[in-house]
């Protein structure tokens, strides 16, 4: 995107020396991401009304949270494998508790802990999609069996919602990323 005049940035998130552990059950918190908006917002090649985000697996998760808490300052996200969940501690914005932990099985994090069936028996884990206008567009493989079957269940539940309009697009025969 870079070479073709966007302006990007790529955000390290997880396995940095001055970062915290996102992988962790302590969770993560949004603001640093928040941070990173504003920064890219406060570029003076940037138009402020035309930002979006692109996220793989839990980066994905991560566009999915900052589009359902800061989407008044994102125009667009799309997403590839996300499985719509928070991982594997609880997402906190401002010091409240957005999402709550989804358990996944040791060392296996596509894996719910308890199946799919568990995951989405508890609402208070699922991104909250349906609170944002932010367009969403989602691909994700089939074969990526535990991530596909939740976010299919959530793109349902999504649209109930209001969300008619987010663009969720599955392939046969492909995995994970």
């Amino acid at each position: 995107l870079a070479s073709k005049g966007y302006v990007t940035l790529a955000l390290a998130f997880f396995g940095v020396d001055d970062l915290p552990p996102i992988d962790t059950t302590d969770g993560m918190d949004l603001e640093y991401f928040e941070e990173a908006v504003d920064y890219v917002l406060g570029l003076p090649e940037v138009q402020p009304k035309r930002l979006g985000l692109f996220g793989l697996s839990m980066g994905g998760n991560i566009s999915l949270l900052m589009s359902s808490n800061f989407g008044h300052k994102i125009q667009a996200c799309a997403v590839v494998s996300s499985p719509g969940l928070s991982a594997p501690g609880p997402t906190r914005y401002r010091g409240r508790v957005v999402t709550e932990a989804t358990n996944f099985e040791e060392n296996y994090i596509l894996r719910f802990h308890g199946g799919v069936e568990e995951a989405m028996g508890h609402p208070r884990r699922h991104i909250p999609v349906h609170q944002t206008d932010v367009p969403i567009l989602s691909v994700i493989g089939e074969e990526d069996t535990s991530v596909f079957e939740m976010f299919s269940f959530l793109v349902a539940r999504w649209r109930q919602q209001g969300r008619p309009d987010i663009a969720f697009h599955s392939f046969p025969g492909a995995g994970h990323l």
